[in-house]
């Protein structure tokens, strides 16, 4: 078998479970994008499948703008949809990496939905499992952190990843095979960025047994064993945790001390993630600090969620009204997980939570049955210094806040998909 042949098989295998429906490309005009383009022309041709292809110009070096047109005109010629996605939104602050990635994903999944692509597919390699794995490594993580990237995540686009399995010098071998050039961005180059410290490690390693493949395989085999403690922290959840219609998150403390710790730090992680919408779980220490205190029956934040006991065995895990944002009015999320529904446009209004303000123009809060805890974090519409509507306690006509995440998703979500 050719070495072309085996390229196309093994996407072939790969994609062999995508949705239906018209597929999209990522890419950004180096060389493991290129050949994923390359090889994915192939396989739409034998399976009669519409392709679309986006390129992020993140905005950050004059030159992308230009290679961004080069992928254009590339898909021009094969007679492929093309766009152009720019981010413009960096403030200057923080990781500019893990911005720059959370910006990427965000484009691309608003691209896929605005064209009705099933699925996306990105063009991470063999060697970004290794370099990955040995950057968490470096840095101390656990079983999630070392876990390989997932072939295949998400719903609405689903995010496919066909060639974890495939070495970037064999695509590049590959691309020289057809003529196909490719760009080369010299932040490959930067040794300022960890994972090119790790990358021009990667010939000493060989020589210790530390291959890209080896290094691969253990990401595969942490992948399997974050798998299973996913699945006990989901039964875990089944049998002690309730959600309710207003997305506030009920754990039996009593199970919750009961369980490992491993199963316990992870089940709060998750619930901090649900609830505030963050994309990263927090700091070990952090959790561990947490937990300890809930213990002691001390009030807690963390990860912009407020912990508070309802009872002396039922713990709250809730909103925290600081870390919410106060935006205008719109058909946009609210807070990544409450949904605006109004009768026509209302550009001075604006969204926010209840607090300490707002429920005291809330003169029947206590007859929903609520306690003060919850509805202080409820999301609430606001004119001026008015309160105008706030879930199961304050209606109004022309407004409706709804959530917009399944209280079921709660535990469904426990386990990567």
């Amino acid at each position: 078998m050719t070495q072309d042949k085996r390229l196309i098989e093994v996407l072939t295998v790969q994609m062999s479970d995508c949705p239906e429906g018209a597929i999209g490309v990522a890419v950004s005009g180096g060389g493991d994008s290129m050949a994923l383009l390359h090889l994915m022309m192939q396989w739409a041709k034998v399976q009669n499948r519409t392709l679309k292809i986006a390129t992020v110009d993140h905005k950050l070096r004059p030159e992308a703008a230009d290679e961004a047109a080069d992928v254009a005109a590339f898909c021009h010629a094969q007679g492929i949809a093309h766009q152009t996605l720019c981010w413009e939104d960096w403030n200057g602050q923080g990781n500019l990496q893990q911005a720059a990635r959370l910006a990427r994903k965000d484009l691309l999944a608003q691209w896929a939905q605005q064209n009705g692509l099933s699925a996306v597919c990105l063009g991470h390699t063999q060697d970004d499992q290794a370099e990955t794995f040995l950057m968490r490594l470096a840095r101390g993580s656990g079983v999630d952190g070392l876990a390989a990237m997932a072939r295949k995540t998400g719903s609405n686009p689903v995010w496919l990843r066909p060639l974890l399995g495939v070495s970037r010098s064999e695509l590049r071998e590959y691309l020289q095979r057809h003529g196909v050039s490719w760009i080369n961005d010299p932040s490959n180059d930067d040794e300022s960025f960890d994972r090119i410290k790790f990358r021009k490690a990667q010939d000493m390693l060989d020589g210790l047994g530390l291959t890209r493949k080896r290094l691969a395989q253990t990401a595969d085999a942490m992948q399997l064993a974050r798998h299973a403690l996913e699945v006990e922290t989901q039964n875990l959840a089944q049998s002690c945790v309730t959600v309710s219609e207003l997305g506030c998150v009920t754990i039996d403390f009593i199970q919750l001390a009961q369980a490992s710790e491993e199963l316990r730090l992870r089940l709060l992680s998750h619930a901090i993630k649900w609830v505030s919408g963050a994309h990263f779980r927090p700091r070990l220490t952090a959790l561990k600090e947490t937990y300890a205190n809930l213990v002691r029956g001390t009030a807690q934040t963390l990860g912009g969620c407020y912990f508070c006991f309802q009872a002396p065995d039922l713990l709250l895990v809730l909103r925290e009204t600081a870390a919410m944002p106060q935006t205008p009015v719109s058909d946009q999320p609210y807070d990544h997980r409450w949904q605006v529904e109004f009768t026509k446009s209302y550009d001075h209004l604006l969204v926010r939570s209840v607090g300490k303000d707002g429920i005291l123009q809330l003169d029947h809060w206590r007859e929903t049955g609520l306690s003060r805890d919850i509805v202080l974090q409820l999301p609430s519409i606001w004119s001026g210094r008015d309160i105008l509507a706030v879930p199961q306690v304050l209606k109004h006509a022309e407004f409706r806040l709804s959530l917009k995440t399944s209280p079921k998703s709660f535990v469904f979500s426990i386990v990567s998909h």
